[in-house]
Parts: structure tokens; C-alpha cells; sequence
């Protein structure tokens, strides 16, 4: 676009010489160190051209429901997800420590099976199974009440 002697100058938007290069560099650098905020974005538009400024809001506001959203799912999914680390570390342990993998183990494991320690990893593999198998059959009716149920955004009906 710009031939070797040519170059495009950012603050003035104006083609230049290279014989201009010290002073429009400096130029270059003093708009660069300019913090811009958002007032400044909107003054530079133009009163007429709401369309940036609904775009701007709108993605403002599909953000602000974005985190909003993310910190209540982390909220009420914390319990579930704490079961579900409980759940996968009891599986493990239980097979190393309560079914060991060796004809010795095979011998014993009748005797480990009654074991405090089995016992409980296995009374928590099993509620951490319920309490998965629970949390799919809520989200999943959740789900489907969200699809069946039918919220109109705006309504043409006047009443309340």
C-alpha cells in the first residue's frame, strides 16, 4: 500500500515522508501514552451514531450476565463438585489399598474388605454415586422445564 518512502502517520492519518520520521514518531508516541476511557470513546462519535453506543451497552450487559451467571453456577455447583474430587479419589484408594493387585492381595482381600478404612471409602464411593447420579436427574429436569416452559421476551398484550 505504502512505498518505501512513504508511511502512514497514526495520530494525523495523513501520508508522510521518511524526512519526517524524528517528529512524527514523537507525535506517534504522545497520542500512544494517552489513556482512553470510555467517555472518550463516546465523544469521539458522533451524536447521530447510537448504533456503537447500544453495541457497546449491549455487550456491557450480556458480560455482566456472563459473570454473574458463572459465580452463582460456582456457588451452588461447589457441594457437587466436592463429591465428585471425593467420589474419584475414594475409587482409587479403594482399589490400591483394599484390593491389592497380587495373588497375596486376592488371599487378604476378603479380610480388608470388612476393614474400617474400606468401609468408609466404600460408603463414600456410594453416596458420591447417589449424590452424581441426583445432581444429573436435577440438571437434567431443570433442563427440560427451561425448554418446556415457555417465557416470552416481550409481549404485545398490554396486561399485567
Amino acid at each position: 500500500m505504502f512505498t518505501d518512502k512513504q508511511e502512514y502517520d497514526i495520530s494525523n492519518n495523513v501520508e508522510t515522508e521518511n524526512e519526517d520520521n524524528d517528529s512524527n514518531e514523537s507525535e506517534i508516541l504522545k497520542n500512544d501514552s494517552k489513556i482512553v476511557t470510555n467517555d472518550d470513546v463516546f465523544d469521539n462519535l458522533n451524536k447521530d451514531d447510537t448504533f456503537f453506543r447500544k453495541s457497546y451497552y449491549f455487550v456491557e450487559y450480556i458480560g455482566c450476565i456472563t459473570y454473574k451467571s458463572v459465580k452463582i453456577f460456582f456457588s451452588v455447583s461447589r457441594i457437587y463438585l466436592l463429591w465428585i474430587f471425593l467420589h474419584y479419589v475414594a475409587s482409587h484408594s479403594y482399589v490400591k489399598f483394599c484390593t491389592p493387585n497380587t495373588i497375596s492381595g486376592f488371599i487378604i482381600s476378603p479380610f480388608l474388605s470388612s476393614s474400617p478404612h474400606c468401609n468408609g471409602l466404600r460408603w463414600v464411593i456410594n453416596n458420591g454415586s447417589i449424590v452424581i447420579n441426583n445432581m444429573w436427574l436435577l440438571l437434567g429436569t431443570w433442563l427440560g422445564s427451561c425448554f418446556i416452559i415457555y417465557k416470552p421476551f416481550y409481549s404485545d398484550d398490554k396486561r399485567s
